[in-house]
């Protein structure tokens, strides 16, 4: 692999275990399983792939500044970014934001894919400086796609192993924009809880339903007509917890009719999401977990962190009775992170005066998050 000057090295694995007291024959076991991780995300916001001819420098040069500009994108959910202000000096110096990259044989055998990955501090901080918004990780939802396809009078929902390849394209759609999309098992338990009526019909309470078991905060209807001349009328409904919007388009192509769909939540969403200048985006937190006594416990605390939107990485600082320290740094909302932990069901916050928390302290405090790990 081929790599520029200045490489991640925060992946798995990455890192130290901070000082941790009082393991004793435990020790060795929970640096295993809590090991500082890059906790585990759906999209990756900062990385691009441009299609190249060759690994000739001067063409890695150009494709930089496209993928840079495919991520300000993704990061801002404006199209025309490159128009604004400070943006195209950013352009100028992708290799600059540049961290590392590698190439990849095309799959149709014709040239090479150049995989490019940018600095994350590095972008936001001049998005910020160019006094634009930037859309989060921690505050980009995991949305379900239903999806029905009218030819000629006989009606499809896509999902299971029906319609793949438009599966797919929903997905990539979805990672070009930085959404992570989900398409319905289709399974029995789906369809004893949705008809493809109901989803034509956008019929909200079947369908909310039906996506419930998915875990998602977000849901996308699309109907589409295709008509004789291959032309895509689709109508688009995004509900999101009270609220619903709906848009029409029609196109020439199915990418484009995906694409309207997907941009289309995106746009909305980032709208509601997005976090302006002066906004906290980076940071550092301690949390201190309790009711954690043994090796389960602990890898309960590792998995619901790994999967926590926002939380960039994690290590063990100090293990101290049943009480689990932990150093996160975490982009975004804290109370949204806490909120998570909250969700799953095992973790709750303490009340003043518990001695999870300190007499009558609170659980948030000079960068210190309580929980308490329920049995």
């Amino acid at each position: 692999m081929n790599a520029a000057s200045r490489r991640c090295d925060c992946g798995p694995g990455g890192g130290r275990v901070g000082s941790v007291f009082g393991l004793g024959a435990l020790l060795l076991a929970l640096v295993v399983l809590l090991l500082p991780v890059t906790a585990a995300g759906a999209v990756d916001l900062y990385s691009a792939s441009i299609a190249v001819r060759s690994e000739d420098p001067a063409e890695r040069e150009q494709a930089s500044r496209l993928g840079l500009l495919q991520v300000l994108v993704r990061l801002t959910a404006q199209p025309g970014v490159s128009r604004a202000p400070g943006v195209a000096a950013m352009l100028d110096d992708s290799s600059g934001y540049l961290q590392q990259y590698s190439y990849r044989p095309a799959a149709d055998g014709n040239g090479r894919v150049l995989t490019l990955t940018y600095d994350r501090t590095a972008v936001i901080q001049s998005l910020r400086d160019a006094s634009l918004p930037v859309w989060l990780e921690a505050d980009r939802p995991r949305m379900l796609v239903w999806l029905v396809f009218d030819e000629g009078g006989s009606r499809q929902l896509v999902g299971g192993d029906v319609r793949p390849e438009v599966q797919e394209e929903l997905r990539r759609a979805g990672e070009l924009d930085g959404l992570a999309v989900l398409v319905p098992l289709l399974d029995l338990a789906d369809r004893r809880l949705v008809r493809t009526t109901d989803v034509w019909g956008a019929i909200r309470q079947p369908i909310q339903e039906a996506s419930a078991r998915y875990g998602t905060e977000v849901v996308l209807v699309g109907r589409v007509v295709v008509s004789a001349d291959a032309r895509y009328q689709t109508r688009w409904t995004l509900y999101q917890s009270d609220r619903m919007d709906e848009w029409s388009v029609t196109v020439g192509s199915r990418y484009a009719m995906i694409r309207s769909g997907i941009r289309g939540a995106v746009s909305r969403l980032a709208a509601d999401r997005a976090r302006l200048p002066g906004d906290r985006v980076l940071g550092a937190v301690r949390m201190d977990v309790f009711g954690v006594n043994d090796l389960e416990d602990y890898a309960a605390v590792h998995r619901q962190l790994a999967i926590a939107r926002g939380v960039h990485r994690f290590d063990v600082s100090e293990v101290s009775g049943d009480r689990l320290s932990l150093h996160i740094e975490v982009e975004g909302d804290i109370e949204q992170l806490l909120a998570g932990f909250e969700r799953s069901g095992r973790f709750q916050r303490p009340g003043e005066g518990d001695p999870a928390n300190g007499a009558n302290t609170p659980v948030l405090r000079a960068g210190v998050v309580s929980l308490q790990l329920l049995p």
